[in-house]
C-alpha cells in the first residue's frame, strides 16, 4: 500500500496499541449499552490491533527488518548456463538430403494474378 515505504517498528507499536486501546474502549461501551454487534465488530478489531502492537514489539526486541524490507533487497544475481554452440539447419552445413515433398513443384511456372481469372 505505501510502496516500499514502511513505518518504523515504534511508530508501528505505538498506533497499533493507542487504537486497540480506543477500539477496546468502544467495545466495552457498545457491551455495557447490551449492543452485541457492535460490541463484537470492535473487539475484534481491537485483537487484531493489539496482536499487530506484539509483532511490531518482537520486531523492535529483535531488531529484525520489516518483511517488505527484506524482499526490497535485490536477490543476487543467478548464474547464467553457457549456452551451447548454435547448430546449423542448413542441408548444405550438415549434408543432409532435402525433403523431396518440400521443394516447391511449381518453381518454373510463373504466378498468375487473380485478376485475370474467371
Amino acid at each position: 500500500m505505501l510502496g516500499q515505504r514502511r513505518l518504523p517498528p515504534q511508530v508501528l507499536f505505538l498506533l497499533s496499541l493507542l487504537l486497540g486501546l480506543l477500539a477496546a474502549t468502544a467495545a466495552y461501551r457498545s457491551a455495557s449499552a447490551e449492543n452485541w454487534l457492535p460490541a463484537a465488530l470492535w473487539g475484534g478489531l481491537a485483537v487484531w490491533l493489539v496482536v499487530d502492537a506484539v509483532r511490531a514489539l518482537g520486531w523492535m526486541k529483535h531488531g529484525r527488518n520489516l518483511p517488505a524490507q527484506t524482499s526490497a533487497q535485490p536477490p543476487a544475481p543467478a548464474p547464467q548456463p553457457s549456452t551451447p554452440p548454435a547448430l546449423s539447419v542448413d542441408p548444405a552445413v550438415t549434408g543432409a538430403q532435402t525433403n523431396p515433398l518440400l521443394r516447391d513443384p511449381q518453381a518454373g511456372r510463373s504466378v498468375q494474378s487473380t485478376d485475370q481469372l474467371d
